[in-house]
Protein backbone atom coordinates (compact mmCIF):
# COMPACT_ATOMS: atom_id res chain seq x y z
CA UNK A 1 0.00 0.00 0.00
CA UNK A 2 2.86 2.28 0.83
CA UNK A 3 4.55 1.47 -2.40
CA UNK A 4 1.45 2.33 -4.32
CA UNK A 5 1.24 5.70 -2.56
CA UNK A 6 4.88 6.49 -3.32
CA UNK A 7 4.39 5.57 -6.96
CA UNK A 8 1.36 7.88 -7.23
CA UNK A 9 3.37 10.68 -5.57
CA UNK A 10 6.25 10.24 -7.96
CA UNK A 11 3.81 10.24 -10.85
CA UNK A 12 2.31 13.52 -9.65
CA UNK A 13 5.75 15.07 -9.30
CA UNK A 14 6.57 14.00 -12.83
CA UNK A 15 3.34 15.50 -14.10
CA UNK A 16 4.06 18.76 -12.23
CA UNK A 17 7.59 18.88 -13.64
CA UNK A 18 6.27 18.27 -17.14
CA UNK A 19 3.67 21.02 -16.82
CA UNK A 20 6.32 23.45 -15.56
CA UNK A 21 8.57 22.60 -18.47
CA UNK A 22 5.66 23.20 -20.88
CA UNK A 23 4.94 26.59 -19.35
CA UNK A 24 8.55 27.64 -19.74
CA UNK A 25 8.42 26.69 -23.44
CA UNK A 26 5.22 28.65 -24.02
CA UNK A 27 6.61 31.83 -22.44
CA UNK A 28 9.72 31.66 -24.55
CA UNK A 29 7.69 31.29 -27.70
CA UNK A 30 5.49 34.19 -26.68
CA UNK A 31 8.50 36.48 -26.25
CA UNK A 32 9.69 35.64 -29.72
CA UNK A 33 6.37 36.31 -31.46
CA UNK A 34 5.76 39.69 -29.75
CA UNK A 35 8.16 41.59 -32.01
CA UNK A 36 7.04 44.95 -33.51
CA UNK A 37 8.60 45.77 -36.85
CA UNK A 38 8.38 49.31 -38.31
CA UNK A 39 8.75 49.14 -42.08
CA UNK A 40 8.50 52.16 -44.54
CA UNK A 41 7.50 51.28 -48.09
CA UNK A 42 8.10 53.92 -50.79
CA UNK A 43 5.66 53.45 -53.65
CA UNK A 44 6.24 55.38 -56.93
CA UNK A 45 3.14 55.30 -59.09
CA UNK A 46 3.64 54.91 -62.83
CA UNK A 47 1.04 56.72 -64.92
CA UNK A 48 0.80 55.55 -68.52
CA UNK A 49 -2.17 57.62 -69.66
CA UNK A 50 -2.01 60.10 -72.51
CA UNK A 51 -4.59 62.77 -71.79
CA UNK A 52 -5.13 66.06 -73.69
CA UNK A 53 -6.71 68.83 -71.64
CA UNK A 54 -8.06 71.89 -73.48
CA UNK A 55 -8.28 74.82 -71.11
CA UNK A 56 -10.09 77.94 -72.25
CA UNK A 57 -9.39 80.72 -69.78
CA UNK A 58 -12.13 83.20 -69.20
CA UNK A 59 -10.78 86.58 -68.18
CA UNK A 60 -13.20 89.11 -66.89
CA UNK A 61 -11.71 92.53 -66.90
CA UNK A 62 -13.53 95.72 -66.16
CA UNK A 63 -11.31 98.49 -67.51
CA UNK A 64 -12.50 101.97 -68.16
CA UNK A 65 -10.21 104.15 -70.23
CA UNK A 66 -10.83 107.83 -70.34
CA UNK A 67 -8.53 109.31 -72.96
CA UNK A 68 -8.69 113.02 -73.44
CA UNK A 69 -6.60 114.41 -76.23
CA UNK A 70 -6.44 118.12 -75.83
CA UNK A 71 -3.45 119.18 -77.84
CA UNK A 72 -3.14 122.90 -78.21
CA UNK A 73 -0.89 124.01 -81.04
CA UNK A 74 -0.04 127.66 -81.55
CA UNK A 75 1.74 128.56 -84.76
CA UNK A 76 4.15 131.45 -84.31
CA UNK A 77 4.70 133.44 -87.47
CA UNK A 78 8.33 134.02 -88.41
CA UNK A 79 9.85 137.48 -88.41
CA UNK A 80 9.07 139.29 -91.69
CA UNK A 81 11.67 139.62 -94.42
CA UNK A 82 12.31 143.14 -95.73
CA UNK A 83 13.06 144.22 -99.31
CA UNK A 84 14.03 147.42 -101.07
CA UNK A 85 15.41 148.27 -104.53
CA UNK A 86 14.68 149.64 -107.97
CA UNK A 87 11.47 149.04 -109.92
CA UNK A 88 11.65 149.42 -113.70
CA UNK A 89 9.86 148.38 -116.84
CA UNK A 90 11.44 145.90 -119.19
CA UNK A 91 12.83 148.80 -121.26
CA UNK A 92 14.60 150.20 -118.17
CA UNK A 93 12.29 153.13 -117.54
CA UNK A 94 11.23 153.66 -113.92
CA UNK A 95 7.76 152.90 -112.63
CA UNK A 96 5.79 156.00 -111.60
CA UNK A 97 4.87 157.08 -108.11
CA UNK A 98 1.75 155.25 -106.85
CA UNK A 99 2.64 151.91 -108.41
CA UNK A 100 2.13 148.99 -106.11
CA UNK A 101 4.55 146.15 -105.43
CA UNK A 102 3.02 142.94 -104.09
CA UNK A 103 4.64 139.83 -102.68
CA UNK A 104 2.71 136.53 -102.89
CA UNK A 105 3.35 133.07 -101.52
CA UNK A 106 3.06 129.82 -103.46
CA UNK A 107 -0.70 129.71 -102.75
CA UNK A 108 -1.37 133.08 -104.39
CA UNK A 109 -1.89 134.86 -101.08
CA UNK A 110 -0.67 138.45 -100.79
CA UNK A 111 1.81 138.55 -97.90
CA UNK A 112 3.36 141.97 -98.51
CA UNK A 113 2.43 145.27 -100.20
CA UNK A 114 4.35 148.49 -100.86
CA UNK A 115 2.98 151.65 -102.44
CA UNK A 116 5.76 153.52 -104.22
CA UNK A 117 6.36 157.09 -103.06
CA UNK A 118 9.37 157.60 -105.29
CA UNK A 119 9.65 157.05 -109.02
CA UNK A 120 11.52 153.85 -109.92
CA UNK A 121 12.31 152.87 -106.34
CA UNK A 122 10.66 151.19 -103.38
CA UNK A 123 12.07 151.43 -99.86
CA UNK A 124 15.64 152.06 -98.86
CA UNK A 125 18.50 150.48 -96.98
CA UNK A 126 18.46 152.93 -94.09
CA UNK A 127 17.01 151.84 -90.78
CA UNK A 128 14.28 154.47 -90.63
CA UNK A 129 13.20 153.96 -94.26
CA UNK A 130 10.04 151.99 -95.05
CA UNK A 131 10.52 148.74 -96.90
CA UNK A 132 8.45 145.95 -98.40
CA UNK A 133 7.62 143.69 -95.43
CA UNK A 134 6.89 140.09 -96.37
CA UNK A 135 4.86 138.27 -93.70
CA UNK A 136 5.21 134.60 -94.61
CA UNK A 137 3.47 131.90 -92.60
CA UNK A 138 6.31 129.37 -92.79
CA UNK A 139 10.04 129.61 -93.24
CA UNK A 140 10.02 127.49 -96.40
CA UNK A 141 7.43 129.58 -98.28
CA UNK A 142 8.14 130.56 -101.88
CA UNK A 143 7.84 134.30 -102.62
CA UNK A 144 6.91 135.82 -105.98
CA UNK A 145 6.82 139.54 -106.77
CA UNK A 146 4.13 141.37 -108.70
CA UNK A 147 3.70 144.85 -110.08
CA UNK A 148 0.03 145.32 -109.33
CA UNK A 149 -1.50 142.05 -110.45
CA UNK A 150 1.11 141.23 -113.10
CA UNK A 151 3.94 138.96 -112.12
CA UNK A 152 7.35 140.50 -112.56
CA UNK A 153 10.30 138.88 -114.30
CA UNK A 154 12.17 138.82 -110.98
CA UNK A 155 12.70 135.14 -110.07
CA UNK A 156 10.84 133.69 -107.10
CA UNK A 157 12.85 133.01 -103.99
CA UNK A 158 12.69 131.24 -100.63
CA UNK A 159 11.56 133.22 -97.64
CA UNK A 160 14.43 134.30 -95.37
CA UNK A 161 13.08 135.34 -91.99
CA UNK A 162 14.36 138.64 -90.47
CA UNK A 163 16.64 139.36 -93.45
CA UNK A 164 16.91 142.80 -95.11
CA UNK A 165 17.81 142.49 -98.79
CA UNK A 166 17.98 144.58 -101.90
CA UNK A 167 15.87 143.18 -104.71
CA UNK A 168 15.38 144.98 -108.03
CA UNK A 169 12.02 144.28 -109.63
CA UNK A 170 11.46 144.39 -113.37
CA UNK A 171 8.00 144.58 -114.88
CA UNK A 172 7.18 142.74 -118.12
CA UNK A 173 5.42 145.80 -119.48
CA UNK A 174 7.00 148.77 -121.24
CA UNK A 175 6.24 152.29 -120.15
CA UNK A 176 3.56 153.07 -122.75
CA UNK A 177 1.72 149.82 -122.01
CA UNK A 178 1.28 150.20 -118.27
CA UNK A 179 -2.28 150.27 -116.99
CA UNK A 180 -3.91 153.34 -115.47
CA UNK A 181 -3.80 153.51 -111.70
CA UNK A 182 -7.54 152.93 -111.22
CA UNK A 183 -7.39 149.73 -113.32
CA UNK A 184 -4.56 148.42 -111.19
CA UNK A 185 -6.58 149.21 -108.08
CA UNK A 186 -9.60 147.31 -109.41
CA UNK A 187 -7.50 144.31 -110.37
CA UNK A 188 -5.88 144.27 -106.94
CA UNK A 189 -9.29 144.33 -105.26
CA UNK A 190 -10.39 141.38 -107.40
CA UNK A 191 -7.20 139.53 -106.52
CA UNK A 192 -7.74 140.13 -102.80
CA UNK A 193 -11.36 138.99 -103.12
CA UNK A 194 -10.22 135.79 -104.81
CA UNK A 195 -7.80 135.07 -101.98
CA UNK A 196 -10.55 135.60 -99.40
CA UNK A 197 -12.92 133.30 -101.26
CA UNK A 198 -10.31 130.56 -101.50
CA UNK A 199 -9.61 130.69 -97.77
CA UNK A 200 -13.32 130.77 -96.77
CA UNK A 201 -15.44 128.10 -98.55
CA UNK A 202 -18.71 129.38 -97.05
CA UNK A 203 -18.04 132.88 -98.35
CA UNK A 204 -17.22 131.41 -101.77
CA UNK A 205 -20.57 129.56 -101.88
CA UNK A 206 -22.43 132.72 -100.89
CA UNK A 207 -20.61 134.73 -103.56
CA UNK A 208 -21.47 132.12 -106.22
CA UNK A 209 -25.15 132.19 -105.26
CA UNK A 210 -25.23 135.98 -105.42
CA UNK A 211 -23.52 135.97 -108.81
CA UNK A 212 -26.02 133.42 -110.11
CA UNK A 213 -28.96 135.52 -108.90
CA UNK A 214 -27.53 138.65 -110.53
CA UNK A 215 -27.05 136.75 -113.78
CA UNK A 216 -30.64 135.49 -113.75
CA UNK A 217 -32.00 138.97 -113.04
CA UNK A 218 -29.87 140.47 -115.79
CA UNK A 219 -31.08 137.93 -118.37
CA UNK A 220 -34.67 137.75 -117.20
CA UNK A 221 -36.99 138.61 -120.10
CA UNK A 222 -38.72 141.99 -119.76
CA UNK A 223 -42.53 142.03 -119.96
CA UNK A 224 -43.94 143.67 -123.09
CA UNK A 225 -45.88 146.88 -122.47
Amino acid sequence: MMKRFISILLLCLCIVSFVSAANNTTNTTGNITNITTNTTINVTPIITENTTINVTPTITSNITKNITQSATYTHILPTPEEFYGNVTYSDGSPLPIGSQINAMDQHGKIIGTFNMTESGRYGDQYKSSPRLLVHAEYTDDEISFYVGTIKSSTPSRKFDSAAIKRLDIISHQVQNQHQPRHQLRNQLQLLQLRNQLQSQPQLLLQYQLQSQQKFQLRHQPQPHS
